[in-house]
């Protein structure tokens, strides 16, 4: 990949997170690929260049859930539904985990 498509691809690579539900509040972005420790978040957009993934548990059980380009949550919560992020990983399409699983925030 050359340097300009590195480029292109780190400005299309972000999540937007807001400290409220419906986009309010104090909004930060972060740029990928990164990792984050949690994510206390209102809600969210997903960069057109950039897959989210949430690792964490669910009841109990450890879960990753891929937020794919383009996503617009508008509450966390109740898309994610008792997930506990404990990491994010933030990073172009092309560095996908296999295995990940879809929800209704991934639409899946």
């Amino acid at each position: 990949m050359s340097r300009s498509e590195q480029n292109f691809q780190k400005k299309q690579c972000w999540l937007d997170v807001f400290e409220s539900s419906d986009f309010e509040g104090k909004m930060r972005r972060y740029f990928g690929p990164t990792r984050l420790r949690t994510l206390c978040a209102g809600s969210a957009i997903v960069g057109p260049g950039a897959v989210v993934h949430l690792l964490g548990r669910r009841r109990g059980r450890p879960i990753t859930i891929q937020l794919p380009p383009k996503r617009l949550i508008p509450n966390l919560a109740a898309a994610l539904r008792g997930f506990v992020a404990q990491r994010v990983c933030i990073c172009p399409p092309a560095q996908l985990r296999p295995g990940a699983k879809k929800t209704a925030a991934s639409g899946g």
